[in-house]
């Protein structure tokens, strides 16, 4: 009779080990596939760089490193705050680095909490915070529309959509009108590694500039205690390009983190 009690206890503890590991295992693939979901609702920091390795009409190059916050507020808005670090040329003379101008977006979730495909849409302020020479000092106000499918565990997609134009600042700055469309797509290929594109078509609208690239690169999503790593790296090439200063060939890298909620603490 001890035997069979300390065979049922053998038994007992085997399967909530079994269960709590298949527990976690399915919130890591869930954590896998919300990686890249820039509506997902966790508190989310991400360090991302551009390096603009050719430009169209020059032999400069340059770079722009991107620091990135995002967060829930309640159930239906998600609030993304950007800080630009540019690296240019500036007034003919040497390179220059600084901060850039600052955007924040608060995209209103349109759809359901629970559905595969979320879609957002919000304003869009842009903060004359730059350094001195390197851009627009001027304030910006737009829109921005964010969509994505998650509804294949294989392969995600969707689209960002900004539009910006200035509303006052410097007299000495010209007018700044500016529409970007980014659309991402992720191919899952296992154990949290992928493939993925995430260019950005920009179209300076003022200055009558356009930049089209493609993108193709390779991310990994790794889980660790209560942050989700996502780390990636993806070149990308222009397939148009008019006026100058235009990427044609860009590195672009980063690393974002995903903070997981614990729920046991927040219920206390």
């Amino acid at each position: 009779m001890k035997k069979a009690y300390l065979v049922l206890i053998f038994i007992l503890v085997s399967f909530n080990l079994f269960a709590q590991s298949t527990k976690e295992k399915e919130e890591d693939q869930k954590a896998m596939e919300e990686a890249n979901n820039p509506l997902a609702s966790f508190v989310s920091f991400n360090v991302q760089n551009y390096y603009f390795a050719k430009l169209t009409d020059t032999d400069e190059v340059g770079n722009t490193a991107w620091l990135r916050f995002i967060s829930p507020i309640g159930k239906k808005i998600i609030l993304r705050a950007s800080v630009p670090i540019p690296t240019k040329i500036a007034n003919d003379s040497a390179y220059q680095s600084g901060i850039g101008n600052i955007n924040v977006f608060a995209a209103y979730l349109l759809s359901k909490p629970t559905s595969k495909s979320t879609v957002g849409i919000g304003p869009l302020v842009v903060a004359p915070t730059i350094t001195e020479n390197l851009g627009s000092e001027k304030w910006q106000l737009g829109g921005a529309f964010v969509f994505f499918n998650a509804k294949s565990s294989t392969l995600q997609w969707g689209g960002l959509v900004t539009y910006q134009h200035s509303v006052g600042g410097s007299s000495d700055n010209p007018k700044t009108s500016l529409a970007a469309v980014q659309p991402f797509y992720f191919f899952q290929l296992g154990k949290g590694t992928y493939l993925r594109g995430a260019p950005i078509w920009v179209f300076d609208i003022e200055n009558n500039a356009i930049n089209i690239p493609f993108g193709i690169g390779l991310g990994k999503v790794v889980p660790v205690d209560r942050i989700v790593f996502n780390i990636f790296l993806e070149t990308q090439f222009a397939l148009y390009n008019k006026g100058a200063g235009q990427p044609i060939f860009t590195l672009f890298g980063g690393i974002n983190m995903q903070f997981k909620t614990d729920k046991k603490n927040k219920k206390q």
